[in-house]
């Protein structure tokens, strides 16, 4: 079919520049006259889909697989379109029949594999699919990623970082396998380095919400840890000193002071173990966050003055503990307030 000014090129080069609005708006009037074209359909359908307009996608994928059943990308358009739709059934029939016509193919393995994680289906098929698509494309660094993330699932955080690695190192700029690595310190809780790492994500991609929730989440996390760690010191070896002698107040500054600081800038190192330049990153990511930036105030002003009461005169030791305590009590509060609301959101979602 003639192709006026290469209007399937440009649209083409459009939807790869992420541009699918105006892909579409050029693919219409060619449409309107080719509507059996086989490569329009399949790019409005691509394009329909990035847009999330679900309706036109699926119209798109049906009347490519009629037109040429025997092509996998067809199906492989239905598959992903009914994965979006939460039609489990038809999805799964659409990529069966993707994978029977290119078997020796990657493509439809990875997405199959790709499609019951998103449907949160993840189970050992799922890693076979993930790894049939790795053993024929071992260079597709999305789908060493897809692999990393069915082993993520599957709780097999260290061989889930090799595969991410290699996906890194064939896709240095992938914010998705970032992500995923941060995933991977959640879970072995290391979540002031996971928020560093989703940190990196959201920059890489500003637009991708499930990062930017999870770096909220991982900052908050971190945060209560070691808070939780001063909390602990301050009390816990205050209570030591109170009993063990008459002059309580003097040795409970002069001692748990500089304990309870140490153990609270250790535990923010235990965290940040496996990214040691991370911390400037991780205060710079509380300033999206309001309550954050509060609790992260009442948190260092806790410390601050945990030191002046170590080095300060009895009579003055006292009022600042004072101040410690309620500054501890207002970190507390805002983090228990926050995390709750952070879950809500998790929900809804």
């Amino acid at each position: 079919m003639n192709d006026p000014a290469g209007a399937l090129e440009r649209a083409a080069l459009l939807k790869d520049s992420g541009r699918s609005g105006p892909a579409l708006a050029l693919l219409a009037p060619y449409l309107a006259q080719n509507p059996d074209d086989l490569s329009a359909l399949r790019l409005a359908g691509w394009c329909h889909f990035d847009l999330d307009e679900l309706d036109p996608a699926l119209y798109c994928a049906a009347r490519l697989a009629a037109l040429a059943p025997e092509q996998p990308a067809a199906h492989l358009l239905l598959a992903v379109v009914q994965g979006r739709r939460q039609n489990v059934t038809a999805s799964v029939e659409a990529i069966d029949t993707a994978i029977r016509l290119a078997p020796h193919n990657s493509e439809p393995y990875r997405i199959a594999a790709a499609l019951d994680l998103q449907g949160h289906r993840t189970s050992p098929r799922t890693e076979r699919l993930a790894r049939r698509a790795v053993t024929l494309a071992p260079h597709d660094a999305i789908a060493h990623r897809v692999l990393g993330s069915t082993l993520i699932e599957l709780r097999r955080y260290d061989e889930a970082a090799v595969e991410l690695g290699q996906a890194a190192a064939l896709n240095p700029g992938d914010a998705a396998v970032t992500s995923e690595l941060a995933r991977i310190d959640i879970a072995k809780g290391r979540s002031a380095s996971a928020a560093v790492g989703f940190a990196a994500a959201v920059r890489a991609d500003p637009t991708d919400d499930i990062a930017r929730h999870n770096l909220q989440a991982a900052t908050w996390n971190a945060f209560r840890i070691a808070h939780l760690v001063l909390w602990l010191s301050f009390l816990v070896l205050g209570r030591f000193t109170v009993l063990s002698d008459s002059g309580a107040t003097s040795r409970l500054a002069h001692v748990v002071g500089p304990i309870a600081v140490l153990a609270t800038l250790g535990a923010w190192a235990f965290q940040l173990r496996s990214r040691p330049s991370g911390f400037p990153v991780l205060l710079t990511a509380t300033r999206s966050d309001r309550m954050l930036s509060i609790a992260m105030a009442s948190h260092a002003l806790c410390l601050v003055f945990l030191l002046a009461a170590a080095f300060a005169p009895t009579a003055v030791a006292g009022p600042l503990l004072i101040v410690v305590t309620v500054l501890l009590l207002v970190g507390t509060v805002v983090g228990w307030i926050r995390v709750s609301q952070l879950r809500k959101q998790f929900n809804k979602g």
